[in-house]
């Protein structure tokens, strides 16, 4: 490894990155921006650490998935990794109850271009299933979910979206 492929990991808020202005070409946010409390703010720092043209890559709880992905709270009581059917669906109860947010992609994407960064690329990212026995048997049919126009109901959103030159 050069010094030039080398990487620097730290730990840093995401609503004031510690880096010069314009100073990568990627940025990765996996399973991250459902924790963010003020994520416009963390996108606006992800738009100025960015290069023009450079690209930020993320995925986050979809939805329109019909299972809590998360955990929530019920009376103070934390229920994790309890999959609340449904919770997602219901907006209101979700906000209040859910340990992290879930994105749809147009209210994604819509968030991404206030903060000056355009979206390329949006896909849908089904849950495995492969830890149990009934995971292994409904694989096939979740694979083929994922190649059909039912893939927006996938447990995960993947985004690209790319600064604007």
């Amino acid at each position: 490894m050069t010094p030039a492929e080398k990487i620097n990991v730290r730990e840093l808020s995401a609503t004031e990155l510690d880096y010069p202005d314009h100073s990568f070409d990627l940025v990765t946010a996996i399973e991250v921006v459902e924790h963010i409390d003020d994520l416009d703010a963390a996108l606006r720092q992800v738009h100025r650490v960015l290069v023009p043209g450079g690209r930020f890559a993320l995925t986050t709880p979809n939805r329109w998935f019909p299972f809590e992905t998360h955990g929530f709270l019920v009376r103070g009581k934390r229920y994790r990794p309890a999959r609340g059917p449904f919770l997602p669906w219901i907006v209101p109860l979700h906000r209040r109850l859910a340990d992290a947010r879930c994105f749809t992609a147009h209210g994604l994407s819509a968030q991404l271009r206030r903060a000056g960064l355009e979206p390329v690329a949006v896909d849908y990212i089904m849950p495995p299933f492969d830890r149990s026995n009934f995971g292994r048997r409904i694989r096939p049919m979740t694979d083929a979910i994922e190649r059909s126009p039912l893939k927006f109901f996938g447990m995960a959103l993947a985004v690209v979206a790319r600064r604007p030159a």
